[in-house]
């Protein structure tokens, strides 16, 4: 189905993409049948409708389990229990992917899950630590990174950090604690966590006031926190928040990045110095060494590329919208890109998770395995090569949109 972006409300059954869809569908049907006989072309619809009916069973079945499960998470005890839940619905979801081929759906029910999974792993580290526990202050554990915000998957190292309230100062011996019961519960549960930028880090965790700090001196030259850092910090999902601690964070960081001219023209630098996976003669950038030779990197030359130039655009407009889906929508709300943009970004994106998630399921539950970042080229079609192309392209040309509205941007500042 095709990308409409002015379809609006949530009757799905409203919109003019699912119109065409339902019409395609019908004419695809009776011109199977012109020459049926009567009977015949009976029969055939009522196999159709009851091939309906069957994958309509088969969705609601799945996603009850995979809803049944994210329950379970919740209210699981310990990171053991966990990490075989983990097993199961990852397996479920891959499955349910295979059946709609929704990117869109398996993101958000992975969000879900993972979100459910990290507010279990929180309880039980309080439980671990005992009576100090009620001592900590109002907290939340969010993940970091382009690529990661609203497209959790278990072949991707987490970025977290901690964050918490000023309600009361906590004994940094009774954080770290914390933080070290934590990081070993989500890597029990099966979660592959980053070694770096995690809350086992004292860099990586702190109070609201410390995060501000940290980020103010990072935005000057010589500051604790690299650019790196500071384009993690851009990019954001909550999987845990109590008090708002999570939105009050983001915003502060959101206020201060879209205000800084240091960190976005940073920003606008990386992202056009990533490659949009086109050579300099029109062909199509292929690893020409090791064991992925031959093979296209979906991850560095098409879906970073892409999530970076839609995050920096948007925080150049003023966005505050999180998720690649969610901001493109937002820069066309603010008239920063126009509906062919907005339907080709989105097209974009759709094509690549798609992509990413059939390597992704022929290969869990081998998370540990890079290949799943590797594309071989030659298993698609001549039309499916020339929209992977036509979509590459689209990222090529918001890398240039992003560098002219940072020029727009000084202007006016």
């Amino acid at each position: 189905m095709p990308i409409v972006i002015v379809s609006k409300g949530k009757d799905f059954a409203a919109w003019r993409a699912a119109g065409d869809f339902a019409a395609t569908c019908r004419q695809n049907l009776l011109k199977r049948t012109e020459s049926l006989l009567s009977d015949e072309s009976e029969e055939f619809f009522g196999e159709a409708v009851s091939e309906l009916e069957r994958r309509t069973v088969e969705h609601e079945a799945s996603l009850a389990r995979l809803r049944a499960l994210t329950a379970q998470a919740a209210a699981a005890a310990t990171p053991d229990r966990l990490k075989v839940l983990l097993g199961e619905f990852y397996a479920e979801n891959y499955a349910f992917f295979g059946q709609n081929h929704s990117s869109s759906a398996f993101f958000q029910l992975s969000d879900e899950f993972v979100s459910a999974l990290c507010a279990a792993l929180v309880a039980h580290a309080r439980e671990k630590l005992g009576p100090p526990a009620s001592d900590l202050p109002p907290l939340a554990i969010i993940a970091l990174g382009v690529g990661t915000c609203h497209e959790l998957t278990p072949f991707w190292r987490l970025q977290l950090v901690m964050v918490h309230g000023e309600e009361q100062t906590p004994q940094e011996r009774l954080v770290a604690a914390f933080c070290r019961m934590l990081h070993d519960a989500f890597e029990t549960a099966g979660l592959r966590l980053d070694m770096q930028i995690t809350p086992l880090n004292p860099e990586w965790r702190g109070s609201l006031a410390d995060w501000q700090q940290r980020l103010s001196l990072g935005l000057e030259q010589g500051g604790a926190l690299s650019g790196g850092d500071i384009v993690r910090l851009a990019n954001q999902q909550a999987l845990y928040s109590e008090q708002g601690v999570a939105d009050e964070f983001r915003n502060s960081c959101t206020l201060l990045l879209s205000r800084s001219r240091a960190a976005l023209a940073y920003m606008v630098a990386r992202v056009t110095e990533l490659s949009n996976g086109i050579g300099l003669m029109g062909g199509l950038r292929l690893e020409k060494k090791g064991p992925q030779r031959g093979l296209f990197g979906l991850l560095d030359h098409a879906l970073l590329p892409l999530s970076a130039a839609v995050s920096v655009l948007n925080l150049i407009k003023g966005g505050s919208a999180s998720g690649t889906p969610r901001r493109i929508r937002e820069l066309l709300n603010r008239g920063a890109i126009d509906v062919e943009m907005a339907e080709r970004l989105l097209e974009a994106w759709h094509l690549f998770s798609e992509l990413r998630l059939k390597r992704e399921a022929a290969l869990q539950p081998e998370w540990g395995g890079q290949a799943a970042f590797y594309l071989d080229l030659n298993m698609l079609d001549g039309v499916e090569q020339d929209r992977f192309k036509a979509c590459l392209e689209t990222v090529a040309m918001i890398q240039r949109h992003v560098g002219i509205a940072f020029g727009s941007w000084e202007e006016q500042a």
